[in-house]
């Protein structure tokens, strides 16, 4: 049944621009918290709000496909901890 798709959809479009918005925040988040403080980041603020989205994210994925989803989001980054 893909009625929970077709509800999932919308609210991914409107994810998608958002979480766009904050790829060079995270790339200079990725430099660390004193370089990115340095050029301009506010690292609380970024680390708070992609936090929501990719929770926000995540969580309707999950919503619309079911449980199968999120493990296939969590197995990939359990095993490159594992090895």
């Amino acid at each position: 049944d893909w009625s929970f798709v077709k509800i999932a959809i919308p609210l991914m479009i409107l994810f998608l621009p958002l979480s766009l918005s904050f790829c060079r925040d995270l790339d200079l988040l990725a430099l660390g918290d004193a370089r990115a403080t340095t050029l301009g980041v506010s690292v609380p603020h970024t680390r708070f709000w992609a936090l929501l989205l990719a929770v926000a994210m995540t969580s309707t994925g999950v919503a619309a496909c079911g449980p199968i989803s999120f493990i296939g989001l969590v197995v990939p980054h359990m095993m490159r901890s594992i090895t």
